[in-house]
């Protein structure tokens, strides 16, 4: 009996495990992606603090979706050949250092 309760307890964390493994891949996937179409919040405060005009701002977020876009198939032949789990912890400390 006391067995059977060890064995439920062990499933019971692997199921939550495995469920807070996928959210926070979720959040973190969402937060990644999400952070440079969140113009709207920050491009005032940003224009403001920069001192930049609304046509120097443009370009400089024209750079960085250039620089994104060209940086996709690296990126792409770095995923095959290092671990995704390295991956994901340097892209949330990457994101997380340069969107602060």
């Amino acid at each position: 009996m006391l067995q059977a309760a060890f064995f439920f307890e062990d499933v019971w964390m692997s199921v939550f495990r495995r469920w807070l493994v996928m959210t926070s891949l979720c959040l973190s996937g969402v937060i990644i992606f999400f952070l440079p179409f969140l113009t709207e919040v920050y491009y005032i405060p940003l224009q403001d603090a920069l001192g930049l005009t609304k046509t120097q701002l443009g370009s400089l977020m024209s750079v960085f979706g250039t620089t994104s876009l060209i940086f996709c198939f690296p990126g792409g032949w770095l995923d095959d050949r290092v671990s995704p789990r390295k991956l994901i912890l340097f892209t949330c400390l990457s994101t997380n250092i340069g969107g602060s």
